[in-house]
C-alpha cells in the first residue's frame, strides 16, 4: 500500500513539474521575440509596437498643438511610419487633405530614450490653413494680371504655411515652369517669372 502511495505521489510530482516546464517555456516565448526586435544603434532602444504607438501619438500631438484637434482630425490622415536604426529617427507620414486637394505631409521624431522623444523636422501645416480664394476667383485674378498660362494647381507651401495657386506655362525649352502664384488664404499675388514665349507648346 505504501509503495502505491509513493508511486502516485511521484507521478503527481512529475505531472506538476511537466506543467511548470510548459508554463516556463511559454513565458520565455515573448522574451525571445523581444530579443529579436530591431534596436537603435545610437542608444540601444528596442523598437517595440508600444514604442511605435507612442511615437505616432507624440507626432499627432505635435500637430494638434499647432492646428487644434478638430482641424487635425478633419485634415490629417495617418499613412505610414518608417525609421532608421542607425540614428533612431522615425518618419511619420500623413496625407493632408482639404476638400478635393490632398498632399503628403510628415513629421520626423528622434528617439533619445524610451521616454524621451524630440521633433527634428516637420513637413506639414502647424497653423490652421483655410482656402479663402476659390479656384474661379484665382482664375479671374490671373486673367486681370494678363497671365498667359496653360494650367494651374493648388499646392501646399509648408515653409510659408499656406496654400498657393501656382500657374504654369508649358514650354519646349524648359518644360513646365511656374510663372505666377496666388496665396489661397490672403489673395496676395506673386509673379514668379516670365516664360520663354518664342517656342511654346500649343
Amino acid at each position: 500500500m505504501g509503495f502505491s502511495k509513493k508511486y502516485t505521489l511521484l507521478i503527481l510530482l512529475l505531472v506538476v513539474l511537466f506543467g511548470m516546464l510548459i508554463l516556463l517555456n511559454r513565458a520565455g516565448e515573448p522574451l525571445e521575440e523581444y530579443l529579436r526586435l530591431p534596436r537603435c544603434e545610437t542608444n540601444e532602444v528596442v523598437v517595440t509596437e508600444d514604442l511605435k504607438s507612442e511615437i505616432i501619438y507624440y507626432s499627432n500631438q505635435h500637430l494638434i498643438r499647432g492646428v487644434g484637434e478638430e482641424y487635425f482630425e478633419e485634415h490629417y490622415q495617418f499613412l505610414s511610419m518608417d525609421y532608421e536604426t542607425s540614428d533612431c529617427i522615425f518618419n511619420i507620414r500623413y496625407i493632408y487633405n482639404y476638400d478635393k486637394f490632398h498632399t503628403p505631409a510628415s513629421v520626423s521624431i528622434r528617439v533619445i530614450s524610451e521616454k524621451n522623444l524630440e521633433t527634428v523636422d516637420v513637413y506639414a501645416f502647424l497653423i490652421p490653413v483655410e482656402v479663402r480664394i476659390d479656384s474661379s476667383r484665382a482664375e479671374r485674378i490671373a486673367e486681370s494680371n494678363n497671365i498667359d498660362y496653360n494650367y494651374y494647381n493648388l499646392e501646399a507651401d509648408f515653409e510659408r504655411q499656406t496654400l498657393l495657386y501656382i500657374f504654369y506655362k508649358e514650354t519646349l525649352v524648359e518644360g513646365n515652369i511656374p510663372i505666377f502664384e496666388i496665396d489661397a488664404q490672403s489673395g496676395k499675388i506673386n509673379p514668379i517669372r516670365e516664360a520663354t514665349t518664342t517656342i511654346t507648346i500649343v
